[in-house]
């Protein structure tokens, strides 16, 4: 079931990143393969992006958490406070990498 997938993915991302200093990424390969299985069913799926995006934070992939966020506020059904969080997450990398950080991405926010 979608939401199982949903909630097997937020407590998995909730441990590794309490737990990181422990558990590495021991765990990444499988989280990945849930994300990228819960996508295949539901690839539109604004829950599943956001967990994808916070899994590349938790990976230090910025770039691709800033890439994925870009896209997502391209959409028209990202509104309210999900919107306002992938705002704030991408303002937060972008702040994080400012020496890289381009003038339209600023006009985005």
């Amino acid at each position: 079931a979608p939401d199982k997938v949903a909630q097997v993915i937020e407590a998995a991302l909730g441990v590794c990143r309490e737990r990181r200093d422990k558990v590495g990424d021991k765990y990444d390969g499988q989280i990945q393969k849930w994300i990228d299985a819960g996508l295949r069913e539901n690839p539109d799926s604004l829950t599943l992006l956001t967990f994808q995006a916070d899994f590349y934070d938790l990976q230090k992939k910025y770039d691709e958490a800033a890439a994925l966020y870009r896209k997502m506020l391209e959409r028209k059904d990202l509104t309210g406070l999900r919107r306002a969080v992938v705002i704030n997450n991408l303002a937060y990398l972008l702040a994080l990498n400012h020496d890289k950080t381009k003038a339209s991405d600023v006009d985005m926010l």
